[in-house]
């Protein structure tokens, strides 16, 4: 009734939907799901001024114009409905791991390869973030657009045409529209070439060169959303931060267990935290490997370049709020593509024909695992005060959960309870700017107008541009 192909893609969609259907029933989460969505005046009151504002601002750290878009024609729609918002992410990770299937044909020549790898992507519990977080659209309508780039670029390497090269540019600069953590396609692309065996010479960088100036363009434009958070930290603590960053988000795709909510960083940032100095031995172990293997196989230092490329783009945005994160699940959603095909690309080279059945079994034991974590993952994301509560378990000294756990009882009217969060946050963080700022709210709003004042001046000499600190300070003053 349907060929292999037709029939795979099925069984891809269907295990992508199942997992993640459990989140259509959720509403919105506390945490950035009101800055870009239920009271961002761009999305809430779409007009022409609106849609030019969402292509003149940020959000307000990064530059996603199409993200807010899908908002925009969302709200139209539904309203602040959650159901269609969740259900566009879902359809689009859906859409991605069927795109993710195609790619894998055409790079593997084997279709049973290729749908093992588009289950993985669709079922690793890492995903959950992404898929079940409205806020986290950028990540997958960015993954989307980067993922049909790679495909038509396939196909422009077929076929060299300038229709076919020209599409393949507007897609790219619709991934970047919708996030610019993909600046290093070009990179990639010439990677692609590499592992395919294609011949380098001129024609091979000059069609790149478009590629590249989108990406030193919008390189230039996320910069400028990221001046506070790349100031927080020096040059050699950044470095330190992000090998620290890769070999801890490697260990997360390979062995996916205790995931958290949120990975931050405590204590200095040096050669004295033994997280740091071990990943600086295994990252140099691990690439000298690579290189050794390199006269076998291009496979493993392919998948390694693949990931750091993807990955490179979010090591300017480890500081948020004062606090340091070495870590997010939802930034890994593009650069595991790379370790798939590159773990796929040497198993397909071995020859595993007597194990045949013993390896199916172990694969669907894998995804079956997978997608049974990637379904409780996504159902955390249901109850915003459970899900703070448990990443506040898993890491009691979290500013960033106290924090959100502190508005989720603002919100409710718990103003005792949240003001406790938000100076637990502010303890553990000191620069963490928007729990001044909501304690000073929270201050204001119980009669404390001179303590009040303290917390928002406070917010204020740590970033000058925090709006609601300004405002609330004016009313505070003005009893």
């Amino acid at each position: 009734m349907f060929s292999r192909s037709t029939t795979a893609m099925l069984v891809i969609a269907a295990a992508a939907f199942l997992v993640y259907a459990g989140t259509l029933g959720h509403g919105f989460f506390a945490w950035d799901d009101d800055l870009l969505v239920t009271e961002n005046p761009i999305v809430q009151q779409v007009n022409a001024q609106a849609i030019a504002k969402a292509f003149t601002t940020y959000d307000p750290e990064l530059y996603i114009p199409f993200t807010i878009l899908t908002f925009q024609i969302e709200h139209l729609i539904v309203g602040n409905h959650p159901f269609l918002y969740h259900f566009d992410n879902v359809l689009l990770h859906v859409a991605n791991s069927l795109l993710f299937f195609l790619i894998l044909k055409r790079l593997l020549k084997k279709e049973y390869l290729a749908l093992f790898g588009a289950l993985l992507f669709a079922v690793h519990p890492l995903n959950a973030e992404a898929v079940s977080w409205i806020a986290a659209r950028k990540d997958l309508l960015c993954g989307f657009f980067f993922l049909l780039t790679i495909l038509q670029y396939l196909r422009y390497s077929a076929e060299q045409t300038m229709k076919k090269f020209v599409i393949t540019l507007l897609l790219f600069l619709a991934a970047l529209l919708s996030k610019a953590t993909v600046i290093g396609l070009p990179l990639v692309l010439l990677l692609i070439d590499w592992f395919e065996g294609r011949r380098f010479d001129r024609c091979t960088w000059q069609e790149k060169l478009p590629f590249f100036g989108l990406s030193i363009l919008f390189g230039i434009i996320a910069l400028g959303g990221k001046t506070q958070n790349m100031h927080d930290l020096n040059f050699f603590e950044t470095i330190l931060l992000s090998v620290k960053s890769a070999v801890f988000s490697l260990r997360l795709f390979f062995f996916p267990i205790n995931i958290a909510s949120t990975y931050q960083q405590h204590g200095a940032i040096g050669f004295g935290d033994p997280t740091i100095l071990f990943s600086l031995i295994f990252a140099t172990i691990i690439a000298a490997l690579a290189l050794w293997l390199l006269r076998w196989s291009k496979a493993p230092l392919f998948a390694l370049l693949f990931f750091f490329l993807l990955i490179a783009p979010t090591f300017s945005n480890f500081s948020r709020g004062g606090v340091i994160f070495y870590a997010d699940d939802r930034y890994l959603y593009l650069p595991q593509i790379g370790l798939i095909i590159g773990l796929l690309t040497m198993i397909g080279s071995l020859r595993w024909e007597s194990f045949r059945k013993p390896l199916a079994g172990m694969a669907a034991i894998i995804l079956l695992a997978c997608g049974w974590y990637a379904f409780q993952r996504s159902q955390l994301w249901g109850n915003s005060e459970a899900f703070f509560r448990h990443g506040i378990a898993a890491d009691p000294e979290s500013p960033l959960m106290h924090f959100n756990l502190g508005v989720v009882l603002h919100r409710e009217h718990k103003i005792p309870e949240a003001m406790n969060e938000y100076a637990t946050a502010i303890k553990m963080g000191p620069r963490y700017v928007k729990a001044y700022g909501n304690l000073g709210v929270a201050l204001l709003q119980i009669g404390r107008t001179a303590d009040a004042i303290l917390m928002l001046k406070k917010a204020l000499e740590l970033d000058p541009t925090f709006e609601k600190a300004k405002t609330a300070l004016g009313i505070a003053e003005g009893q």
